[in-house]
């Protein structure tokens, strides 16, 4: 068991370093993920953990119902979008990595 207190948060994201591969991020949101656009991350897998309520994601032009309970992991490069959000969504989300510049806005 390790115990690390050496995390720190901006916008409610927690950053900090548990392995040797570097930092890692968490947020714990409630409510509406909904408004981030179309995106990508270069070399981040982005894990979505729903504690309560329901949205919707599309990866790929493919469509997933996450609702509590659910875990999806998005890999790097693979096109993401979050909607039809519950009011009562709360989510864990985990970036493996921090990388610079890693998102990568989806232009139409």
């Amino acid at each position: 068991m390790k115990l690390y207190n050496n995390f720190f948060s901006i916008n409610g994201w927690f950053s900090g370093n548990v392995n040797s591969f570097g930092p890692i991020q968490m947020a714990y949101k409630k409510g509406d993920l909904e408004g981030k656009p179309l995106h990508y991350h270069l070399f981040a897998y982005e894990y979505f953990i729903i504690q309560k309520g329901y949205c919707s994601i599309d990866i790929e032009e493919e469509t997933y119902l996450l609702e509590k309970g659910s875990i999806i992991v998005v890999e790097p490069r693979e096109k993401h979008i979050i909607y039809k959000c519950s009011p009562d969504l709360e989510t864990l989300i985990l970036i493996d990595a921090y990388y610079e510049n890693d998102t990568k806005i989806v232009k139409y």
